[in-house]
């Protein structure tokens, strides 16, 4: 998308950015100095027809488009139209997501159409959801698998939808299909984010992602595993680390089975040995 930059400090210009193209989308993580990005009329002009959303991970965004003027701050997001002039102040060392789309994609899932300038995004429970699916792209094998890419731009074109206010006879495919497939992503992240807290538990989970303790256990079964073996193959994984890391070799087997979350001694050396064949002892001792 073309636009005119301008250092807002006398600091030195600094822009960082990684871009995902997909079908009919481009995903961007993008981290800039104190800069404003500005279009002019004939620049919009030359827009295409996909619409921008810029979620804010670190520093604000004040955007300026017609006669919308708003501060976006972290969690929250903007809809930008590429064919309108308007301009966006970024804070120093500012951290965006940024996923320009189709607007092909997401009408036909709309009650209306997109608005006519640019839009702020609250931190909803569907905002958050896409912000987590974009951060985890690179989870997904989306430059070697057609097939896994194309669905996976459907799933981000359905959380968009969700966002913006899908008609009546879109909503239910949608939780069918993006927003279940984003739930169940965010669900297996905050299993691995949290397994060494001991209490954790499903309905903690739930809650921290706005679903029910049944909702969370239900979506997990589609994987094979319960909520509860997720939970300890996570733990098993960290409790490996720890005893092959040099600075952790005078901290017992106990020890490090209380880092990785078990509060059952002779529950985790059974598990282990179920797991990799071998006592925790004796993977330690491996050269």
């Amino acid at each position: 998308m073309e636009a005119n930059w301008l250092a807002r400090s006398p600091n030195e210009f600094q822009c960082a950015l990684q871009a995902d193209p997909l079908d009919g989308a481009v995903a961007i993580d993008f981290q800039t100095s104190d800069v404003r990005a500005s279009r002019n009329a004939r620049q919009a002009s030359r827009g295409d027809d996909r619409v921008t959303i810029q979620i804010c991970d670190r520093g604000s965004l004040r955007i300026e488009q017609q006669a919308s003027a708003f501060d976006v701050t972290p969690g929250h997001a903007a809809i930008v139209r590429n064919d309108l002039a308007g301009q966006i102040d970024f804070t120093q060392d500012a951290r965006i997501q940024l996923l320009y789309m189709d607007k092909a994609l997401v009408r036909p899932l709309l009650r209306s159409d997109w608005s006519r300038t640019a839009l702020h995004i609250p931190a909803t429970p569907s905002l958050r959801l896409l912000r987590s699916w974009l951060a985890n792209r690179a989870e997904v094998e989306l430059s070697s698998d057609r097939t896994l890419r194309a669905l996976y731009v459907q799933h981000t074109a359905d959380l968009v939808a969700m966002i913006l206010g899908p008609h009546s006879d879109a909503e239910a495919l949608l939780e069918g299909r993006g927003i279940k497939a984003a739930r169940l992503k965010a669900i297996i992240k905050a299993i691995r984010h949290n397994a060494v807290r001991p209490e954790l538990s499903a309905e903690q989970v739930g809650r921290s992602l706005g679903i029910s303790e049944r909702y969370v256990r239900v979506l997990l079964e589609e994987t094979g595993k319960t909520f509860s073996e997720h939970l300890t193959e996570e733990r098993l994984q960290h409790a490996r680390r720890l005893l092959s890391a040099p600075h952790l070799t005078n901290h017992t087997i106990a020890e490090i089975a209380m880092m990785s979350g078990f509060s059952d001694i002779s529950h985790f050396n059974r598990s282990f040995r179920r797991r990799f064949g071998d006592t925790p002892t004796g993977v330690r001792s491996l050269p």
